[in-house]
């Protein structure tokens, strides 16, 4: 089942999981920050730019592990990954903003 944003509680544990299942054209105006495992270089990746790399139909949970360090000599796969529906310095409505994927190590 995958829904659509409308089906994306406000708040709560299923929160992540049903936006991980929302096919990426759902989300047009939306981007993400991913963060490179290897370099820790910031990348935003507007979603829209996804759409017309892979069609409207795939989910999140199936584009967030294809996505990599965008410097060429790193291409690592990011270890933490955030859903916004805005840049935090604009205004508009609520920010919304989302932790996808924590890969990074526990602190010691």
């Amino acid at each position: 089942m995958t829904g659509t944003l409308a089906d994306v509680p406000a708040y709560g544990p299923k929160r992540r999981e049903r936006l991980l299942r929302l096919p990426i054209g759902e989300l047009g105006g939306w981007h993400m920050v991913a963060v490179c495992g290897t370099c820790r270089q910031e990348r935003i990746v507007h979603i829209s730019d996804l759409v017309l790399r892979y069609g409207p139909g795939p989910t999140l949970a199936q584009i967030a592990p294809r996505l990599r360090c965008a410097h060429q000599q790193c291409r690592q796969p990011a270890i933490k990954l955030r859903l916004r529906n805005r840049f935090p310095v604009h205004p508009g409505p609520a920010l919304i903003d989302v932790v996808l994927i924590d890969r990074r190590p526990a602190p010691r």
